[in-house]
C-alpha cells in the first residue's frame, strides 16, 4: 500500500537543514560488509559497506518526517526479479519531488526470497539520490579474505583518528585514482550539457557522494560520465540548483 505524501512537522527546518540531515554519514555501529567481486581464485572479496532499509526509513524520518516520504514499488521485470521504487518526498517549504531507481536480488533468483531482496535494493537506490548512504561509497575498498562457506571471517573495524580499516590486512586501494585525460572528459561533458560549474560539484555529490573533483577515481569518474548522458539527471541537477538558492 503506498502512503500519499502529507505535510508534516519536519525535523529538518529549511531545505538544506534536510538535505544536511539526508547527506550525514552513518555512524559506524549501523555500517554491514558484504562479499562483493571476488578474486579470480575465489578466496578474496572486495568488502562492500552497505546499512540496512530500516536504517534508511530512519533517517527519512528524521528529516523529512514519518508523513513527510512515501515510497511504491512495481516489478518490471518478473523473471529477473528486478522491481522499481519511486521514493516521494516532501520538504519543508511543500515543494515535492520524487527519485525512482531498480533493483535486484542480492543472489539472484536462486534466493530463497529474491523478490525481498529487490524491493530493498530498489528502496535503497532511490534514497541514494536523496543523499542517504552516499558517505559509503567513501569507504576504502578492502580485499578480504573469505572463510569455507565464502563468508568474512571478520569486517573492517572502525578505528577513531584511522576511518576504517580492514582485519589483519593491509589496506589494499581496488580502484586507482583516474588520470588527467579521463577526468577531462568529465569536465567537458559538464560543459557539453549546459552544467555550471557549481550545478556540476552538485553532480558529484550526487553521484559519487564527494564534495570535490580531486582524487576522483576510475571507476567514480565513469560513473559521473555515465549518468551525464541521463537528461533526466541533468535537469534534475539544475533544479536542485535552483532549490538550494532558493
Amino acid at each position: 500500500m503506498t502512503t500519499p505524501v502529507r505535510p508534516a512537522p519536519m525535523t529538518g527546518e529549511t531545505i538544506d537543514d534536510c538535505l544536511s540531515l539526508l547527506r550525514a554519514p552513518f555512524p559506524p555501529e549501523v555500517v554491514k560488509w558484504r562479499p562483493g567481486t571476488k578474486t579470480k581464485d575465489g578466496t578474496k572479496a572486495l568488502a562492500l559497506a552497505y546499512v540496512d532499509a530500516r536504517d534508511v526509513m530512519e533517517r527519512l524520518d528524521a528529516a523529512l518526517g514519518p508523513q513527510g516520504w512515501s515510497d511504491r514499488y512495481k516489478v518490471v521485470d518478473e523473471a529477473n526479479g528486478v522491481v522499481e521504487c519511486t521514493l516521494a518526498a516532501q520538504y519543508p517549504d511543500l515543494r515535492a519531488t520524487s527519485k525512482v531507481d531498480v533493483g535486484y536480488p542480492n543472489g539472484g533468483m536462486d534466493d530463497d526470497e529474491p523478490f525481498k531482496g529487490a524491493y530493498s535494493d530498489a528502496f535503497k537506490r532511490a534514497a541514494v539520490k536523496y543523499g542517504i548512504g552516499r558517505d559509503l561509497y567513501d569507504t576504502p575498498k578492502f580485499w578480504i579474505a573469505l572463510d569455507e562457506y565464502k563468508r568474512f571471517p571478520a569486517i573492517p573495524q572502525w578505528v577513531e583518528g584511522k576511518g576504517w580499516v580492514a582485519p589483519g590486512e593491509p589496506r589494499v586501494v581496488a580502484d586507482p585514482v583516474a588520470a588527467e585525460g579521463l577526468r577531462r572528459k568529465m569536465f567537458a561533458r559538464f560543459g557539453d550539457v549546459g552544467l555550471t560549474a557549481d550545478q556540476a560539484k552538485a553532480a558529484v555529490a550526487v553521484v559519487v557522494g564527494k564534495q570535490s573533483t580531486k582524487g576522483l577515481t576510475v571507476t567514480e569518474v565513469e560513473k559521473i560520465i555515465g549518468y551525464l548522458d541521463d537528461q533526466t539527471f541533468v535537469d534534475s541537477m539544475k533544479e536542485v540548483q535552483s532549490v538550494t538558492a532558493a
